[in-house]
């Protein structure tokens, strides 16, 4: 008995061992003593972690599309959109915006990152839940260009302010 219950132990051992390291193991030994019942009781935790598992990697996915999408909407605009973070660092700009304002370096130069700077008592109108103007639109001349931009603050349903959004137009033919 007592070289059995060594295996059994060891087996047990071997098994939380492999599952430790992610492995997809199991005792394969049934529930006739103490060991027994403890291999048991890896098993379903094991298969109670598979589970979970599973439904991560379903909800990985999903989140995934959710943002390939959202980023395909947000490329397809046709206007050029900048979000920023709260501390105003850009964080996305579709190629729209690359376009009209050549990079970063032009973004900071051009005074449109102002916009966002806003001060919360500030905000205007409600545009859409979440996202209040900051400002009136501004002209804003670059280059060979005249743009329009407008900010707007987004905010979470606490109304605590997370960042940006600043769009952007090419109103050059329609100012001259």
């Amino acid at each position: 008995t007592l070289h059995s219950s060594s295996a059994t132990t060891q087996s047990v051992t071997e098994t939380v061992e492999a599952l430790s390291r992610g492995a997809k193991a199991r005792v394969q030994m049934t529930a006739s003593d103490e060991i027994g019942e403890m291999a048991v009781a890896i098993n379903r935790y094991a298969d109670t972690v598979d589970i979970r598992e599973d439904q991560f990697r379903i909800t990985i996915r999903k989140h995934r599309r959710e943002r390939d999408y959202l980023l395909m909407v947000f490329e397809s605009m046709p206007e050029g959109v900048i979000v920023m973070d709260v501390d105003g660092r850009v964080v996305l700009m579709n190629d729209v915006a690359r376009g009209l304002l050549g990079s970063h370096r032009v973004f900071r130069s051009a005074g449109i990152h102002e916009l966002a700077n806003v001060v919360n008592v500030e905000l205007g109108k409600a545009i859409v839940p979440g996202m209040y103007a900051l400002g009136n639109p501004q002209h804003i001349e670059l280059e060979e260009k005249v743009l329009l931009a407008q900010a707007s603050a987004v905010l979470v349903g606490t109304q605590q302010r997370i960042g940006s959004v600043i769009l952007l137009r090419d109103i050059t033919n329609d100012v001259r």
